[in-house]
């Protein structure tokens, strides 16, 4: 009878294979991680951006503070006062836009006290380091509204080309008819109906 003894474990061409697959794998996986992570801090500094968008107007709606509000997108930073410039920075709160992010465009807006209009138009455009776009378009003739961004599918409309654009519009049909909401009844007559 032969005595064999055989020894447990991986051979070295066993160890280079092992190797090679996990290289493989994670050469085709770190790219796919690095695009994911792009494209999360561009929907991410989009929603934030868009929360202290409506949050300035909803400031200024109400009359907080006694001034206007208003929202400086470079900076990340909502703010109370006229202008970024010239703000009251007690009140000011911000968020951190990601370094993978640029925003060019339009980078300040405030809000009317009140009816809670933009003081000015143009396109907030968010560019992430892989090229893809979003934009905040801000209309004088519109106000945020929270059914227009419910979900993200329709915050965010895919294209077919390799940069993803949406566009957030603002509806609204403040100041129209502002005299049907007053309590004041205008006639003369003296009573209340």
């Amino acid at each position: 009878m032969k005595n064999t003894k055989y020894l447990n474990g991986a051979t070295l061409i066993e160890i280079l294979v092992a190797a090679g697959i996990i290289t493989i794998v994670g050469a085709a996986i770190i790219p796919s991680y690095r695009n994911y992570k792009m494209r999360s801090d561009l929907y991410l500094a989009v929603e934030q951006t868009q929360q202290l968008l409506r949050r300035a107007q909803l400031l200024s709606q109400t009359g907080k503070g006694d001034t206007i509000w208003g929202v400086h997108t470079g900076e990340g930073t909502l703010y109370s006062g006229a202008s970024y410039g010239t703000r009251n920075i007690a009140f000011d709160e911000e968020i951190a836009v990601p370094p993978s992010v640029t925003v060019s465009g339009l980078t300040e807006v405030t809000f009317s006290r009140i009816y809670g209009v933009p003081n000015t138009e143009g396109d907030m455009i968010f560019t992430s380091l892989n090229g893809e776009q979003k934009t905040i378009q801000i209309r004088k003739d519109s106000v945020l509204s929270a059914p227009a961004f419910s979900s993200a599918s329709s915050v965010f409309s895919s294209s077919s080309s390799s940069s993803i654009s949406s566009v957030c519009q603002w509806w609204h049909g403040c100041g129209q008819n502002d005299d049907d909401d007053d309590d004041d009844d205008d006639d003369d007559d003296g009573d209340d109906d």
